[in-house]
């Protein structure tokens, strides 16, 4: 009976004790578990913190970005404004010189004080200047600064594309092509239309700064091919023009007479008889007149029209 009591005594401790560890074990497994599904959690905050950080720093970058832009695309076009205002302030000194009554020659052909490195504004640290400047009149020199008479060079517009033969190194096969008769911007377009090759219009001058540069005075060594005579060859841009012509028109706006037109009707022209007789004499015997004021004193012996004698004609 005694050992049978204290049998059952140890097996109820033993119970005892195992459903004691039983619970301490399923509450340390409940602690674990609370654990890790805080640790879970915590996880999960971070990533999505991380995430939220990532996304705003490319937000704030982008937008960052675009300000920059901005703020340059904006400076850019300051400055793109500002150089067309003082080139325009440029033109405007040059038209206003240019049509003052009386102007003397050198005060815009060539006249550092008024057209070189010229003041116009300030900005901050930007200072803005104006040069005007054109090719000089020698083909060893600089630029001069000052105007160039366009009036003074032939256009391919307005005149009879026979005369281009005359220009030097121009190419006879194009001297009796018709330019464009539509309007034309540029000498480069009126080039291109007819056919010219860009080193006859430009010559040695290729990037056309009206300067002779170190790879324009140097032979075969750097394009353009030069002749390296310390001269700049322009080509025939120095003679050609597509802004300005003269009309052939006399004072009253009427069309002046070829005299040297066998086709002419000098009748409406006005002039003596026995001017027009010498100017028939002049067509019968082969001759043309090189200035109309050549007919001043003019005198010679021609044959009549049935081939009579020389008899004496006067203007």
């Amino acid at each position: 009976m005694g050992a049978a009591r204290r049998f059952r005594a140890k097996r109820l401790e033993c119970v005892r004790f195992t459903g004691a560890f039983r619970f301490m074990v399923t509450a340390q497994l409940r602690r674990e578990q609370a654990a890790s599904s805080n640790r879970r959690a915590a996880g999960f905050v971070l990533l999505t913190v991380l995430v939220v950080v990532l996304l705003s720093s490319m937000l704030a970058a982008s937008v960052l970005y675009a300000m920059r832009s901005e703020a340059t695309a904006h400076m850019a076009s300051v400055h793109r404004e500002q150089a067309w205002t003082t080139a325009m302030s440029g033109v405007a000194r040059a038209l206003a010189l240019a049509s003052e009554p009386g102007l003397e020659q050198e005060a815009w052909h060539d006249n550092p004080a008024a057209f070189q490195h010229q003041f116009v504004s300030q900005d901050g640290d930007d200072q803005w200047f104006f040069t005007v400047y054109s090719a000089s009149d020698s083909l060893g020199a600089d630029v001069r600064f000052g105007l160039t008479d366009e009036s003074a060079k032939l256009s391919v517009l307005h005149h009879d594309p026979a005369w281009l033969a005359q220009l030097p190194s121009f190419p006879a096969a194009l001297a009796v092509t018709a330019p464009p008769t539509g309007p034309t911007a540029s000498l480069e377009e009126w080039s291109a239309a007819a056919g010219l090759n860009p080193r006859w219009l430009f010559g040695e001058d290729t990037n056309y700064n009206l300067r002779l540069d170190p790879n324009e005075d140097d032979g075969d060594a750097r394009l353009p091919l030069d002749d390296a005579n310390g001269l700049l060859d322009r080509g025939l841009q120095s003679y050609l023009t597509t802004v300005s012509y003269d009309l052939n028109v006399n004072h009253e706006g009427r069309p002046r007479v070829n005299l040297n037109d066998a086709n002419a009707d000098l009748g409406r022209c006005g002039l003596p008889q026995a001017t027009l007789d010498y100017l028939a004499a002049l067509r019968r015997a082969g001759q043309s007149l090189p200035h109309p004021a050549a007919l001043l004193e003019a005198a010679g012996e021609f044959t009549d029209a049935q081939g009579a004698p020389p008899a004496s004609s006067r203007a």
